[in-house]
């Protein structure tokens, strides 16, 4: 079968008229996620959610090229520079390797989680109306000190599951690549402080030297883009989080 010659500039005309796939990446920053609207051939309005990840999305697995092609919707995001058009080889090779997998496991999570906080939130309303019952003096309603409030609520999780080992070290890793663009030095120095040392700390250390300008040369970080090898704190880590997920799977 001949090799396919893409164009340097991808359009939606040109991958329908070779029959490839849709694959579109969402470029926002800082990165969010983002709702494009569509109209099926029954007339019914449907929207599909990119989510927050440098993972690119497939959109002809979801819906027709006919669908697809009569989206003004997308045509805006991708001229607006929100979306962008990726070549569809280098899109499924990059779905296919290791780190996607592990990206892909934090979005399923973060999508739980957020089902979860949403209906924490309605409990949360329904309580105040028994607000005036709590006593103001009892233990635990002290707020935060203020090196905890100036951090961001997904940092201190992350941070969190990083200690109790639920999340492994290439999930995390990808999850504060999403959030690279979001990232305050508060973030940073509290990430550096509390996680473990190896891959999470180098990296983070690279964007708070991004952040204060100053050169990121003298950090164990490769040129070529690659994460230094697991340290021994890493290592153990991983074995016991895998070991936990055991466990869960016995019962």
């Amino acid at each position: 079968m001949p090799e396919t010659k893409y164009p340097k500039h991808l359009t939606l005309e040109w991958l329908k008229q070779s029959e490839k796939p849709l694959y579109v990446r969402n470029i926002t920053r800082p990165r969010g996620q983002i709702g494009v609207n569509f109209v099926q051939p029954s007339g019914r309005a449907r929207t599909i959610k990119i989510p927050r990840t440098h993972l690119p999305v497939c959109l002809t697995n979801q819906l027709g090229w006919d669908t697809i092609l009569g989206s003004d919707d997308l045509r805006m995001c991708i001229v607006r520079g929100v979306l962008d058009i990726v070549n569809p080889e280098v899109a499924e090779k990059e779905l296919a390797s290791e780190p996607a997998a592990a990206e892909t496991e934090r979005l399923q999570l973060s999508e739980f989680s957020a089902k979860q906080q949403f209906v924490s939130k309605r409990v949360r309303q329904m309580e105040k109306f028994d607000a005036e019952k709590v006593d103001p003096n009892a233990p635990g309603l002290e707020p935060l000190g203020i090196e905890t409030n100036v951090i961001q609520p997904r940092i201190l999780s992350l941070v969190e599951k990083l200690a109790n080992g639920d999340i492994p070290i290439k999930g995390a890793l990808n999850e504060l690549k999403t959030m690279e663009g979001e990232l305050k030095e508060t973030d940073c120095s509290y990430i550096i402080a509390n996680g473990p040392e190896g891959q999470i700390r180098n990296y983070t250390q690279k964007l708070l030297a991004q952040i204060r300008g100053a050169s990121a040369a003298s950090y164990d970080l490769r040129d070529d883009g690659e994460e230094p090898p697991m340290t021994p704190e890493e290592q153990a880590h991983e074995s016991e989080r895998e070991a936990r997920a055991r466990q869960y799977q016995q019962v």
